[in-house]
């Protein structure tokens, strides 16, 4: 860590002493054990990451596990991401045609247990429809 501050000079060099802030320059490369707490850990995780070489084991704080899963995630390539979304939309498709099939049958259920003269509690109960549904019949 390093630290760059912002006091402009006069042309001879010297400190207007105008502002007190400063930049705090954090770079990987030059985390040691006496970086702060707060930075060391997540630099030397972002130090392992570019040199491809992570032990995931000595990190101990929650977010830098996350980012490493994440990290896991992107190693997917573009062709092999599609391919997934593909399938999980055909699941999905799938999924919701199950569901109308299965409230198709339900309809026609009602219908024929309405049409044999069942009261429509009974039908609404056996059938899960509501009486909206019913009524759509």
């Amino acid at each position: 860590m390093a630290t760059i501050d912002f006091d402009p000079k006069d042309r001879k060099g010297n400190p207007l002493n105008e502002i007190e802030h400063k930049i705090l320059y954090i770079c990987p490369k030059y985390a040691t054990e006496d970086t702060p707490e707060p930075y060391r850990e997540w630099l030397l995780a972002i130090s392992d990451s570019l040199d491809e070489e992570v032990n995931e084991t000595k990190y101990h704080k929650t977010e830098i596990k996350r980012i490493f899963d994440l990290i896991a995630q992107d190693l997917i390539s573009p062709k092999e991401y599609a391919r997934m979304k593909e399938e999980s939309s055909i699941e999905q498709l799938q999924q919701d045609k199950f569901k109308q099939g299965q409230f198709a049958e339900k309809q026609e259920t009602a219908r024929k247990m309405l049409a044999d003269g069942l009261d429509s509690a009974t039908v609404m109960k056996y059938t899960g429809l509501s009486s909206d549904d019913l009524a759509t019949l």
